[in-house]
């Protein structure tokens, strides 16, 4: 029998049969049966949207799912050698609310202060030291007009930038963040919150900088979802290739100069501040606040214990961990849910539309309705 379109989707994508079933509620029969007849109604249409990443016209419509339409992945950040399912999951799910966002941006007249495409693939890769990832990051921060503390990576930079940040809980620890990239979805992170490194206010701040960093200049490096996806281990391949850990290290570099450049530390060390004092400043942690004052010819770093820098007054993991709205899916509150709730404050969003794109049945949306309008 000839593989069906959804069948090569799931391929493509590197999703088993049990997978795609569970973590889209069907039964493995079911599921199985459905991609069989390949002919889904929209309920099945839009979870199956979801899933992938695609858009519905791609499911409903069948029509043809080009290599450019499969999400693709920056370097991540940390040492997973392929992704595991729940990551893909979150990948695609994410690629498909970031769409529906840019349809309800558009729709609302928004646009980005300085979109991400205004920056150019930088190809240089030199050592930090030779001030590479230190010209990149004073020049982001010139076209954004920051010079001095970033009070928010998320409402200072990432929304002026027109990237999109979602949060998902990922089985990975060793992942950080995913950062993607695609013309119709444009750019967005997903944070894994329960990562180690995003867990504190300076490691949140620090993880959104280096995606920042990925998005903006690495964009041709990035790769289609299969390469982080267990058929690629199946075929013995790796994930890495010579340009990969260079391209890390300047990103970790741009993160450090990006949030506490070099030249501010070096004149607050100057004026007397303590290194603790500095990296609560700043929201940036201690090694890095050690490598900045070092690299600019302040102190290195002698063994001081700096104490975590506090969440209160860095507003990045309460911008993640959006208000409380559990009948909505994860990845569709943030950004999108209060772009909704603005649409239809304004009468500029029709009900039905809100409803389709918080992806809730009448009755749920209905009372979240009325409990925004009281």
């Amino acid at each position: 029998m000839a593989e069906t379109m959804l069948a090569r989707l799931r391929r493509r994508l590197g999703f088993r049969v049990d997978e795609v079933a569970a973590e889209g509620g069907w039964s493995r029969s079911a599921f199985a049966a459905l991609e069989r007849e390949s002919n889904p109604d929209v309920e099945d249409g839009l979870r199956l949207s979801d899933l992938y990443g695609v858009d519905l016209a791609c499911v409903l419509e069948k029509e043809a799912v080009r290599r450019v339409d499969v999400p693709l992945a920056a370097l991540l950040k940390g040492n997973a050698e392929v992704l595991t399912a729940d990551a893909r999951f979150a990948m695609t799910g994410a690629m498909s609310a970031a769409r529906d966002t840019r349809e309800l941006e558009r729709a609302l007249g928004i646009t980005p202060e300085v979109p991400v495409s205004e920056f150019r693939d930088d190809r240089d890769l030199d050592h930090p030291r030779s001030g590479n990832a230190t010209r990149l990051a004073l020049a982001v921060r010139e076209r954004l007009g920051l010079d001095g503390v970033i009070a928010s990576m998320v409402s200072d930079v990432c929304d002026r930038l027109g990237i999109l940040v979602f949060s998902a809980s990922l089985s990975d620890r060793s992942v950080d963040a995913l950062s993607v990239y695609t013309a119709d979805a444009g750019a967005y992170i997903v944070v894994n919150t329960d990562s180690p490194q995003t867990q504190g206010a300076s490691g949140l701040r620090a993880t959104l900088a280096h995606e920042v960093c990925h998005l903006l200049f690495d964009r041709r490096k990035m790769r289609d979802i299969t390469s982080f996806c267990e058929v690629d281990r199946a075929k013995k391949r790796s994930r890495w290739s010579p340009d990969d850990l260079p391209i890390e290290r300047r990103a970790r570099a741009f993160q450090a100069e990006f949030i506490a450049p070099g030249a501010l530390l070096l004149s607050r060390w100057q004026a007397g501040a303590r290194q603790a004092e500095i990296a609560a400043e700043f929201g940036l942690g201690p090694t890095a606040v050690a490598w900045q004052l070092a690299n600019v010819g302040g102190p290195a770093y002698h063994g001081e214990l700096l104490p975590p820098v506090p969440l209160d007054g860095w507003p990045e993991r309460q911008q993640l961990e959006t208000e409380p709205c559990g009948a909505v899916p994860e990845l569709r509150r943030g950004r999108l849910l209060r772009l909704v709730q603005q649409g239809l404050r304004q009468d500029e969003l029709s009900e039905s539309w809100a409803r389709e794109l918080l992806r809730l049945d009448v009755g749920t949306f209905d009372t979240l309705y009325g409990q925004w309008m009281s």
